[in-house]
């Protein structure tokens, strides 16, 4: 339903999920392929599978952001969200928001076509990710 509405593939979503948070499970604090995993607590407690961080005069929140951690020496606060679906709601709202052109593209186009965010090789591992797991038989389109 995500994906009808908001155009954002359900594989780049699933993959982004288990390369940011592995949905939540308990590892905080492990580096995992290379990805720094915060899943504890942002994912499970938070209830922010995609470790959306909340900067200041963002555009859109469904919930109380609480301090957490530090990434490059900066403190930033973590959204928190009152149930997960909203997690998936508001990551995809943000996709789209700032990459409208990716509406309803495949998840090939993502990956080749890297939106504007993610450190270096973050959309190879995405890409990888959903060949390893077949995530592209989740797609809509």
């Amino acid at each position: 339903m995500i994906e009808v509405f908001f155009g954002v593939p359900a594989s780049i979503q699933l993959s982004q999920g288990y390369c940011e948070t592995n949905f939540g499970a308990p590892d905080n604090g492990r580096i995992r392929n290379g990805v720094f995993v915060y899943s504890d607590t942002v994912g499970h407690h938070f209830n922010n599978i995609f470790a959306i961080m909340d900067f200041e005069g963002d555009y859109w929140t469904f919930g109380n952001g609480e301090a957490f951690g530090c990434w490059f020496k900066r403190r930033y606060t973590w959204r928190k969200y009152q149930h997960q679906l909203l997690s998936w709601v508001d990551h995809a709202y943000f996709l789209i928001l700032h990459n409208p052109e990716y509406w309803h593209k495949p998840w090939q186009y993502w990956c080749n076509n890297p939106v504007k965010y993610g450190r270096k090789g973050y959309w190879k591992k995405i890409n990888a990710t959903i060949i390893k797991y077949n995530l592209g038989k989740y797609d809509v389109f």
